[in-house]
């Protein structure tokens, strides 16, 4: 995709919608061209989490059904049930293959192409909050609600488990992969995986979200409506913007030059510069309420 970022979004309602994003619109007044490439009923219930690298996406439900699709082909590869409960978290590298984690403590992990043979990565007690895929699909992470954080081959084996102080909804591998992002409701920290814990930062309302800007730099979204970017050696955020209205931030990510995607609950899709300054707004149909965002370059 040159010149374009993908959004995909998931709903309550099952469906998957999509939309391209022209960064180098041939119109010079035109700051991006969106169009909606699809919207079709993907699962039987809620969508909970989306997740890909171009050109492959999956979206991944209540309805204990992961689905995989060609991107650039609008293609449906594969749909995987092997973790036979709701799916709470899925990631996709494609020099990896594909990593997905449930209610029931369990990872699932498909090398890429592989979706008839699944290895599984057992564990966890309870429910599986967030997976990340190492970018080499060698290790991964996983948190869940036994308040452990773990570090695994994708083989099946756990390299390692830290007992975390709190229970923690959100893991990533940083951008470079050499370290990892790890939040809770209140607060969250980078860490590398040769020197540890970097910094810290409390957060003054629930979090929702969170996604790397750059190695050093966070974008996190929260209950209270607003988006607040952070930087590894500066205590307080470095910018907070207020989506429209002031909902809740369901989803962010990161698309090409910086560009900053936000969705709100509200179904407002927002692009914002790496300065803060508006790009476009796009208003989803009211008759979707979402609960999924994922951004591709």
């Amino acid at each position: 995709m040159i010149g374009m970022d993908h959004l995909a979004i998931g709903t309550y309602e099952g469906f998957l919608i999509g939309y391209d994003i022209d960064t180098q619109p041939n119109d010079p007044k035109t700051t991006t061209g969106c169009t909606l490439r699809y919207a079709y009923a993907a699962h039987e219930r809620s969508i909970r989490c989306i997740a890909g690298s171009f050109p492959i996406l999956a979206s991944a439900s209540v309805d204990e059904s992961i689905k995989v699709y060609q991107l650039d082909q609008l293609q449906e590869l594969a749909t995987l049930y092997d973790l036979q409960v709701p799916v709470n978290s899925v990631d996709i590298q494609l020099q990896g293959g594909l990593l997905s984690g449930g209610e029931d403590g369990k990872l699932v992990y498909y090398p890429y192409g592989g979706w008839s043979k699944p290895k599984y990565l057992k564990g966890h007690k309870g429910n599986v909050h967030s997976v990340a895929l190492h970018p080499t699909g060698q290790i991964c992470l996983s948190v869940a609600r036994d308040k452990c954080l773990k570090l695994w081959k994708t083989n099946g084996d756990c390299v390692c488990s830290l007992e975390l102080p709190d229970e923690a909804f959100i893991v990533k591998w940083t951008e470079d992969g050499q370290g990892w992002v790890i939040a809770t409701q209140t607060s969250f920290s980078v860490h590398s995986l040769q020197t540890g814990l970097i910094q810290q930062w409390e957060y003054s309302t629930r979090l929702v979200c969170l996604c790397a800007l750059t190695n050093d730099i966070f974008v996190v979204g929260g209950m209270d409506g607003h988006l607040r970017l952070y930087k590894v050696g500066e205590n307080k955020p470095i910018q907070v913007h207020k989506v429209d209205g002031g909902s809740l931030v369901k989803g962010i990510g990161v698309g090409r030059d910086g560009c900053i995607y936000s969705l709100s609950s509200k179904g407002v899709l927002e692009a914002r510069s790496m300065q803060g300054a508006y790009r476009w707004i796009e208003q989803l149909p009211t008759s979707y309420r979402p609960t999924a965002f994922h951004v591709i370059q």
